[in-house]
């Protein structure tokens, strides 16, 4: 079966369809909601984070079993900021409980339910995201404090964390320079080392590496000199041994690099 989202006006309300191949969508059931926000399954279960009123102000989590064909409400007031990821059979993924008014690294298990993971005070919105599972914890990276450059610049920082579920740790992986970094993005993994793309404040947007045993190292600088955006690098794919992404030279325009 393949599920679709899908907005359809219904008497001011979102539907969810279930789309078919080869025959067209068939409508599943209203959801009484303005707007689908992420849908994912769990446990063989769909699960739809809505917004009630369209204001942004008003998400409930609701669940969705085909073959009763109900939907549950499972959780008021937590609203979604990223596709949850499975790490230890439980879900992570960065939500606004409305405890904080930030958005915070959650979990949820049927065992326990909704939790909050760890709240930093100091920060006012960490925004975790690009979630994924390296040498057995999971990597995400945060946006925190606003950082000065020596030009008087001021810009967002960021940083990679890991979390364990054995040991309950969270912590900073990785402090590329002395002024801080920006957000990592495009989080992959290849050949046993994490790659992403972060602003040093140095060099701009490039593709760095990290493994446990020799720390952060830039790939290459492939638009050199200091600039606001470095290449640029987007869409990082691993494909066949190799690491494919968009990247700008500052010569070619964004083209495809490996």
């Amino acid at each position: 079966m393949l599920l679709t989202e899908q907005q359809v006006k219904n008497c001011g309300a979102i539907t969810l369809i279930r789309g078919r191949p080869y025959t067209g969508a068939a409508l599943v059931t209203p959801l009484g909601a303005e707007e689908v926000d992420i849908v994912f399954t769990y446990q063989d279960r769909l699960f739809i984070n809505v917004d009630k009123d369209g204001n942004y102000n008003n998400f409930t989590l609701l669940s969705y079993q085909p073959s009763t064909g109900i939907v549950v409400e499972e959780e008021e007031s937590l609203d979604f900021y990223s596709k949850p990821i499975i790490y230890d059979d439980t879900l992570y993924f960065s939500g606004d409980d409305s405890t904080y008014n930030s958005e915070e690294l959650h979990r949820y298990h049927p065992s326990m339910g909704f939790e909050l993971i760890q709240f930093n005070s100091l920060r006012d919105r960490t925004l975790p995201s690009n979630f994924t599972i390296y040498q057995g914890n999971l990597y995400f990276s945060i946006q925190d404090d606003v950082i000065q450059l020596p030009d008087g610049f001021q810009v967002p920082g960021g940083g990679l964390y890991r979390y364990s579920s054995i040991t309950g740790k969270m912590e900073e992986v990785i402090h590329n320079t002395p002024y801080g970094i920006g957000k990592p993005r495009e989080l992959t993994i290849l050949n046993d080392t994490l790659y992403y793309q972060v602003d040093d404040y140095v060099h701009g947007e490039e593709l760095w590496r990290y493994h446990p045993s020799t720390g952060a190292k830039m790939v290459a600088d492939i638009q050199p000199g200091e600039n606001w955006n470095g290449s640029n690098i987007r869409e990082v794919t691993k494909y066949r041994g190799a690491l494919y992404f968009e990247a700008d030279d500052g010569t070619h325009g964004d083209e495809l690099w490996r």
